[in-house]
């Protein structure tokens, strides 16, 4: 947690005033910045269509696809929530530097729970095949780290592309101390999209083009508030 402290902007833990900052930013900055968030948006639609096109389904393989396709430009979005709960402002010029700049190491953040992603997968067809109840085991240990994987990401995403310092276990590190302290915010991001995608499956693809830039501005802020609740960071006027 040293390098989010030294990042420290707020006057004291716990000052609910970031707090509130940063969630008047994430509503109020919707409208001005709705072009730079329906780029970024499109961006990730359509890294999900090459990727579903690539590897339809949800395969071990599919996973490594989207997260080679979708990750990056999700994550150009993800610096554009930054930009808009931290500092009050995002551009065109923004997005598109954040997506050359940060693409790849976006991926690399995702790798373990990817990983863990694709193992499940992979105990679940194996369990599917064999029946053998001992798979349960492998495949119960693989639920649990995607799961705490998953929102471990929904954390390191944001604090990746902010905090540049901020790198491998000290990152990851970082971004389960903020799940751990407030799970609910970062629980609210993974059922966001799931019901996105739910939503967008059960009526009209159409919905997926909505649901990225809520997603993102929802974890960045997930993110802020809750380092401005512990004192560890804070945005000012």
């Amino acid at each position: 947690m040293r390098e989010l402290r030294g990042a420290r902007v707020g006057e004291e833990a716990g000052d609910t005033a970031g707090e509130n900052l940063i969630m008047r930013r994430a509503v109020r900055g919707v409208w001005p910045h709705l072009p730079v968030l329906l780029i970024g948006s499109i961006a990730v639609c359509a890294g999900a269509a090459i990727a579903t096109l690539i590897a339809p389904g949800l395969t071990p393989v599919s996973v490594l696809v989207i997260a080679l396709l979708v990750i990056p430009p999700f994550a150009a979005l993800i610096a554009v929530a930054n930009g808009i709960v931290v500092r009050g402002d995002a551009t065109v010029r923004q997005w598109g530097g954040s997506l050359i700049r940060s693409g790849w190491r976006a991926v690399t953040v995702a790798v373990p729970p990817v990983v863990a992603l694709a193992l499940l997968l992979t105990a679940v067809e194996v369990w599917r095949i064999s029946g053998q109840s001992w798979v349960l085991v492998p495949l119960g240990v693989a639920a649990t780290v995607s799961a705490i994987g998953v929102l471990g990401l929904t954390a390191a995403l944001p604090l990746a592309l902010e905090r540049p310092g901020l790198r491998g276990t000290a990152l990851w590190l970082s971004a389960l101390f903020l799940v751990a302290k407030r799970p609910l915010s970062f629980i609210a991001v993974a059922c966001l999209a799931g019901m996105g995608i739910w939503a967008a499956t059960a009526w009209t693809a159409s919905l997926l083009l909505l649901l990225p830039a809520p997603v993102a501005l929802v974890a960045s802020a997930a993110v802020w508030t809750s380092a401005a609740r512990l004192g560890l960071a804070a945005p000012k006027e």
